[in-house]
């Protein structure tokens, strides 16, 4: 079985193509013009307009990451906690741990984007 998998660089020119700034503990703050990691990359294939549509419905943003990016669930939990920096509970294992890693590795790609580290959404302020 092969797992979709979301590489650095794909959040790297998802970030300069539409704008946005990296932003952790948070999906999306259009009033900041910030994203997280998968937010990125649905608003580069979507457009902003889009994501901010679906996130206006309160549809899960797990769910749509795990849709419409055909990711696995497991992947996208893993890779928003490692986007976070957040704390992996390796007994998780599998595609979460991918998920992990490759989250990890992508936050290490664009933070400097973020202008200045952790950018943080107005609910964790």
């Amino acid at each position: 079985m092969t797992i979709n998998r979301i590489a650095p660089e794909q959040v790297k020119e998802a970030y300069e193509k539409t704008g946005l700034k990296p932003m952790q503990n948070g999906w999306f703050e259009i009033s900041t013009k910030c994203a997280c990691g998968l937010s990125a990359v649905l608003a580069a294939e979507k457009g902003i307009e889009w994501l901010e549509s679906q996130f206006r419905l309160r549809r899960s943003r797990s769910y749509i990451a795990s849709e419409r990016l055909n990711l696995l669930p497991s992947y996208v939990t893993g890779f928003t906690s490692g986007f976070d920096g957040g704390v992996f509970f390796h007994s998780e294992g599998g595609t979460s741990a991918l998920g992990y890693e490759d989250g990890k590795a992508a936050w290490e790609a664009v933070k400097h984007l973020a202008g200045g580290g952790e950018i943080l959404n107005e609910r964790n302020r």
